[in-house]
């Protein structure tokens, strides 16, 4: 039985981890990786794509 405890993946390979973005409207993003259960919102798809990939490679860089 799920007790609700959220599993972060503990690899080092950044190539195991997924960037999931989602975009509402003209100037409303989301991007989102479910293996560090993190999301970040953002005004551009470049602003995103950032926020998110800098969350996993310090993620990673910590599992190293």
């Amino acid at each position: 039985m799920d007790n609700g405890e959220v599993k972060v993946s503990n690899s080092g390979n950044i190539e195991d981890y997924e960037i999931l973005i989602r975009k509402r409207g003209e100037d409303d993003f989301a991007s989102y990786s479910p293996q560090i259960n993190k999301m970040f919102k953002a005004k551009t798809l470049e602003e995103a794509r950032r926020l998110i990939k800098e969350a996993i490679e310090k993620h990673v860089s910590l599992r190293q």
